[in-house]
């Protein structure tokens, strides 16, 4: 039990450090899509291509939004949004962990429980099938210590 609660102390606080190294975040995601521009000179209006455009999908207030982004941004916003999908897999991974912490304290009580159930058959036991020591009494009454 001892070496179980160790081994998940040093996960988590590997896990805490590993959130705390975290600077800005975007909870958003990122995507390359290819559209028509609407120009009627254009040639993706005649031919199969089409213009690469950055996408930013995010919700706001129950919304979803959609922003387009400069291509030259996308290498940092690339980074922010990484880094939010980064935090959410070590806080699933603390979740992880305490339910393994919790798992592990529910069959320590468990087994500790049994050896309680256990003493205390014992002691309701008849008292001429276990040992007592008797109190000395003064007159058929007890002694005060």
């Amino acid at each position: 039990m001892e070496k179980l609660i160790e081994a998940l102390r040093k996960q988590a606080r590997a896990l805490i450090a590993a959130v705390r190294q975290g600077g800005p975040l975007l909870d958003a995601y990122l995507y390359q899509t290819h559209i028509r521009c609407g120009k009627s000179t254009c040639r993706c209006m005649s031919s199969d291509y089409r213009h690469r455009l950055w996408c930013l999908s995010y919700v706001t207030d129950h919304r979803s939004h959609t922003r387009t982004i400069p291509a030259g941004t996308v290498p940092e916003v690339r980074a922010l949004c990484e880094q939010y999908r980064r935090l959410r897999t070590y806080r699933k991974r603390m979740l992880s962990l305490a339910e393994e912490v919790a798992t592990a304290v529910d069959q320590h009580v468990e087994q500790h429980a049994t050896e309680g159930w256990q003493r205390f058959e014992a002691l309701k036991a008849p008292p001429s099938s276990r040992k007592t020591t008797r109190r000395k009494t003064v007159k058929g009454r007890a002694r005060k210590p």
